[in-house]
């Protein structure tokens, strides 16, 4: 499912008032704490803003711009070029909890995107995310599957990280192509 742009702005309300009530329900109750946790950043958000960076130009700038995009078909987004070659994108999603699950989907992508949110939560009137472009996975990364952590993912990782500062929320909406 494709968040639009106009409904990108209401995702983040409602992400920021889940986090509020979980710290208020944190103070209530001291004792119990660690049973709350923060939401996960969905994949429908991690995978649209990730989608709407590729329509502007944002993020594999060198690799488009595409002619067709498209979520599903064989991976999160697929993205065709100008030649016809068809990319299989994997996005995964993070908050303050760096970590995420690969599996042999995101490692044999010709791209997995790390969409770092940390800043989500936080009152900026437009937050910002880092987008971490990890080109042919299998290739750098070790047979292992499961549970990356960013450290993990440093120390496993063969050759330079790609990575980009992108906007969740503009002034002025990212253009649709």
């Amino acid at each position: 499912m494709l968040i639009e742009l106009e409904n990108l702005p209401q995702f983040v309300a409602a992400y920021r008032e889940l986090c509020t009530y979980v710290d208020l329900i944190r103070e209530k109750y001291p004792f119990i704490a660690t049973c709350f946790q923060y939401p996960k950043i969905s994949q429908f958000f991690s995978e649209s803003i990730v989608f709407h960076g590729l329509q502007k130009g944002l993020i594999l700038s060198d690799e488009g711009p595409f002619t067709e995009l498209h979520l599903g078909g064989g991976a999160d987004i697929m993205a065709t070029k100008p030649n016809g070659q068809n990319l299989r994108i994997e996005v995964k999603g993070t908050g303050d909890k760096e970590f995420i699950t690969v599996g042999d989907k995101d490692r044999e992508a010709d791209y997995l995107i790390w969409l770092l949110c940390a800043e989500l939560k936080s009152d900026l009137p437009y937050p910002i995310a880092t987008a971490l472009l990890l080109k042919r996975p299998i290739e750098h990364l070790s047979d292992t599957k499961g549970r990356k952590t960013l450290n993990t993912l440093r120390k496993q990782w063969v050759g330079t990280i790609d990575k980009i500062i992108m906007p969740i929320l503009t002034p002025e909406p990212i253009p649709t192509v």
